[in-house]
């Protein structure tokens, strides 16, 4: 089913028991992340358990600290809330991975916080990663 909004597709495929999020060119801000993610947690086929694909390939940047700060408060205070369990992985350009560092930064910090996030250059990369949860 996909769902568009101002900055995201959104297809949650409840057979794959997964969610893929395609995000529109440009800089990731925070504000439309957290309304797409909160769309995402209120769409009636999506389950706690779902892997999350974030697809970024598309960014014309990579986000800023204050984004990587705002989205590991919000993403582990979520995630406990809502008792989120699924794999959720972030895929990246090849040419703008080195703009994602502090995507890799706050891979590292869930990692530490015990949350299963990863950052991926190829869509199937992640898709095989999600999938290996189960």
């Amino acid at each position: 089913m996909d769902e568009p909004t101002d900055d995201a597709t959104l297809q949650v495929d409840p057979a794959a028991r997964r969610a893929l999020i395609t995000w529109a060119p440009g800089v990731p801000v925070f504000n439309p992340w957290m309304a797409t993610i909160e769309r995402l947690l209120s769409h009636p086929d999506f389950k706690p358990d779902f892997a999350v694909i974030s697809d970024w390939r598309a960014a014309t940047g990579g986000p800023d600290q204050a984004f990587v700060d705002a989205f590991l408060v919000f993403s582990q205070s979520i995630r406990r809330a809502r008792r989120l369990t699924g794999r959720w992985a972030t895929v990246v350009s090849t040419s703008l991975d080195g703009d994602f560092g502090t995507g890799r930064t706050a891979e590292i910090q869930a990692g530490d916080a015990a949350s299963d996030s990863r950052v991926f250059r190829s869509l199937d990369d992640a898709v095989t990663w999600v999938n290996s949860q189960r």
